[in-house]
């Protein structure tokens, strides 16, 4: 694949023998696989240069005792490190996407990579940098998009709110060979029909429903890709046993003939599920949290999703490595969660922002700047796979990021 030209006002590809996606990205790996971890289910993988361990206690580069107690600030840390060094793996693996520039490459016009310290949160976060804005290929844009997500959906079902959700599951039959590509194709296809014509008006009129918000997850596991959509139906009133029963059978029975007609099969048993009541409020509440999303597992059955599949590749296993990738490619261009026309007006939600908009670092009135790092000491930095070490550094203040620079011989700008 050729190079690509960045988009008006973004970032062009770095200028540095340290930034290949060959070199850089075989360092980190093999530099994550020389060290072990502590306690794996607490998410137990290092930052991109070894500096930093993440266990079930965060010790920062400057010294921070693994004794002292783990707030909730100091796990979002250790989160947004592993993020790091995630998105490190997807830079290896996929060198030609935006990805393999998104937090590394400086916006065009800019002169320095300023470390914020944000006015109402104290979070330590990075202006200047392009985001490439995919929620699917980068573990960094990806947490950020869905907290967005999550924000609006529960502000359109909060509790109190004069309509009922419905949570209505569909997928379909899978083997271990199939290509994901295709399935998704199946899915969306068959779906898309499903929600057309005077049918499905004579179902919406039956169930009083106005609208439908719907959730695209993927998850990898003994069978193969299982692509699944969960959709919150949106109503007038809650539906009773009977209805929701009525309401599955009338499913199974378009979606599972539309994807017939496709050459696929939906299964009478398990291809379309219609949960219990409450079902929806709690899959709204825990929709995109941390947890779910570093799991991998779904509520349709277990597997590895995008992030464990990144992790397991950070830990030696290929096979992971080249199933992201088929992940990547299939999911690029489609999006992870859409509203009906007409159901965010309803809901008084305002227009939808972008993934792009989501993913970007944007510098509040009265965040303080703690240092202005210059372009040759970002590249330092990036060459030692330093980002997460970084802003270990600066959240512990601007004195302690002056002594981590300069013991990398940075001097900032600005202070």
């Amino acid at each position: 694949m050729g190079k690509e030209v960045a988009p008006k006002g973004q970032a062009s590809e770095p200028n540095s023998a340290e930034t290949s996606a060959g070199a850089f990205s075989f360092r980190e790996n093999s530099i994550t696989r020389r060290l072990s971890s502590v306690n794996r289910q607490n998410v137990n993988t290092l930052e991109d240069s070894g500096v930093l361990g993440i266990t079930s206690r965060l010790q920062s580069p400057l010294g921070v005792g693994a004794s002292s107690p783990v707030s909730p600030s100091e796990r979002a840390l250790a989160a947004r490190v592993e993020r790091y060094a995630l998105q490190a793996a997807a830079r290896a693996l996929l060198p030609g996407e935006w990805v393999a520039q998104c937090h590394r490459a400086v916006v065009v016009g800019r002169n320095s990579v300023d470390v914020m310290r944000a006015a109402q949160t104290s979070r330590v976060y990075f202006a200047n940098l392009f985001t490439c804005g995919s929620v699917w290929s980068c573990p960094v844009c990806r947490a950020r998009i869905t907290e967005q997500r999550r924000m609006e959906l529960r502000e359109a079902f909060h509790c109190g709110s004069a309509y009922h959700t419905t949570l209505v599951t569909v997928t379909l039959q899978h083997r271990h060979d199939d290509a994901l590509r295709g399935l998704l194709g199946m899915l969306r296809t068959g779906w898309s029909q499903t929600k057309a014509g005077k049918g499905w008006q004579v179902i919406k009129q039956r169930h009083d429903l106005v609208g439908y918000v719907t959730a695209l997850e993927v998850t990898h596991g003994e069978n193969g890709w299982h692509p699944h959509l969960h959709v919150l139906m949106v109503g007038k009133r809650e539906l009773p046993t009977s209805e929701r029963e009525l309401l599955r059978d009338v499913l199974v029975d378009r979606f599972g003939g539309y994807v017939h007609a496709l050459g696929g099969y939906v299964s009478e048993y398990h291809g379309v599920e219609v949960s219990e009541p409450g079902a929806a409020s709690e899959y709204v509440a825990k929709w995109g949290i941390e947890e779910e999303l570093t799991r991998g597992a779904s509520k349709c059955g277990a597997g590895r999703g995008p992030v464990q599949l990144l992790r397991d590749f950070l830990q030696g296993d290929e096979r992971a490595g080249g199933l992201y990738q088929e992940y990547a490619a299939a999911l690029k261009g489609r999006r992870q969660l859409s509203w009906s026309r007409g159901l965010r007006a309803l809901l008084g939600l305002g227009e939808e922002v972008t993934d792009g908009d989501a993913a970007a670092e944007t510098v509040a009135e009265g965040d303080v700047l703690l240092a202005a790092i210059p372009l040759a000491g970002w590249q330092v930095i990036l060459a030692a796979g330093e980002r997460g070490a970084l802003l270990c550094a600066a959240s512990l203040g601007a004195e302690s990021l002056r002594l981590w620079l300069a013991e990398r011989g940075i001097v900032p700008a600005a202070l």
